[in-house]
């Protein structure tokens, strides 16, 4: 088994790296976090909004101490109000309520409070105005890969009082606008992986291209393209060898080493040879090689056996030594897409029975629980492990090829889920 991974500890990130994993999404959901590791609202905003976006932020910072200030002056006031006079809860709170320097107080408290919402709304709008050149942006680079997707609006959300620190967004799919709400953010649409990758990394590119010196920025790119599209891995490939021209380096993990080669071929005219280097991660047990990659290594195991399997199922087989070998690779291609998809869990004398029995733990098992979304694939995978295991041992068996093409069917379906 051979892959290339990239694993990144949960630590502060120099702010000229800037980092691309599939995971911006979750549960179906467009959503990031302003001033986390990898961006900050600044990044958003056009230059000459940035003096005043920071004034604001000084004044409603002035204000918030202000008010924090004067709720503590209250809260003082009020002890000393319990301590000289000895009055039931009902009494001293009426006593308080004809009291000029409490009430004094309570309106200071006030006046504060207003005062920062108005600069959070303020903010608001520029951030608004900001992100509208971002969803823009967002859309013109995922058109290029899909038209049935787009961004359309934009929520911000206030986690705690006052402290704006997430941006949620509304999807358009095949024209229907799916509206986020603040409690409940998610949508019954479920996108493909290769829809999620595609607005993943588009919204990426477009925070990335507001970055302030860009020319400056170190881009490591996780795992960028999940489907088998050919098309939309040629618009993968185009849109990062665009980002190269402009940032100082790019790092590209991925597990599809076509991938690797055909980016690396489409960058030369961007960047000499001596700038490109290939390396390859060899997993063993819980140990890790390197080895420099060449162009020799370019097909590997799923993209032989995927045309081995298409070509099967348009133009039929009936050589006997043929229709046995693709029964044999049945089960070999799907404990390879598992390695891939879940390195972690790979480790020599992983079969795909080993693979089978997480998907089983998954249901109890929180360890386990990335292979929960496999369940209704179980009864497909057992299938395909009792048909194939007659031909691990043996050349003997005779082999029905519409029963074959049935199975080459099913191993597919189970393959495109994973």
């Amino acid at each position: 088994m051979s892959t290339l991974v990239g694993v990144y500890p949960n630590l502060h990130l120099h702010k000229e790296i800037k980092v691309f994993n599939s995971y911006f999404l979750n549960d179906n959901v467009y959503t990031f976090n302003l001033n986390d590791k990898n961006f900050s609202t600044r990044d958003f905003l056009l230059k000459k909004d940035l003096p005043k976006y920071e004034k604001m932020l000084f004044d409603k910072d002035n204000l918030m101490k202000k008010e924090l200030k004067q709720r503590r002056s209250k809260h003082n006031f009020r002890s000393r109000m319990r301590k000289r006079y000895q009055l039931n809860d009902k009494a001293f709170e009426e006593m308080l309520l004809k009291n000029k320097e409490y009430q004094r107080k309570l309106a200071n408290i006030k006046k504060f409070e207003e005062g920062q919402q108005d600069f959070d709304q303020q903010i608001g709008l520029l951030i608004r105005q900001a992100m509208a050149r971002f969803i823009k942006k967002t859309n013109d680079i995922l058109h290029q890969f899909t038209k049935n997707i787009t961004i359309s609006d934009l929520k911000l959300v206030y986690k705690a009082k006052s402290k704006l620190n997430q941006v949620v967004f509304s999807v358009s799919v095949l024209g229907v606008k799916k509206t986020l709400d603040r409690e409940n953010v998610g949508f019954d649409y479920t996108l493909s992986d290769g829809d999620k990758s595609a607005l993943a990394l588009s919204s990426f590119l477009a925070r990335v291209s507001f970055s302030e010196d860009l020319e400056k920025q170190v881009i490591v790119i996780d795992d960028p393209f999940t489907s088998f599209d050919s098309g939309r891995k040629l618009m993968t490939i185009e849109a990062i060898t665009n980002l190269t021209a402009n940032v100082q380096q790019i790092i590209l993990l991925t597990h599809d080493k076509n991938f690797l080669f055909e980016f690396a071929n489409n960058v030369k005219g961007i960047v000499t040879a001596s700038e490109i280097n290939l390396w390859q991660l060899v997993p063993s047990g819980k140990f890790v090689t390197f080895r420099q990659l060449y162009h020799s290594d370019t097909e590997g195991l799923i993209e032989r056996t995927l045309k081995k399997l298409q070509i099967f199922l348009s133009e039929g087989e009936s050589n006997p030594d043929r229709l046995l070998s693709i029964a044999r690779s049945l089960r070999p291609l799907l404990e390879e897409i598992f390695r891939i998809k879940y390195p972690e869990f790979y480790e020599d004398n992983t079969w795909l029975s080993t693979y089978l029995d997480y998907i089983r733990k998954s249901e109890n098992d929180p360890h386990y629980r990335r292979f929960a979304k496999l369940l209704p694939e179980k009864d497909l995978i057992i299938a395909v492990m009792d048909y194939t295991k007659k031909f691990n041992h043996s050349s003997s068996s005779v082999i029905d090829s519409v029963e074959l093409e049935g199975f080459v069917k099913r191993t597919l379906e189970v393959f495109d889920n994973i």
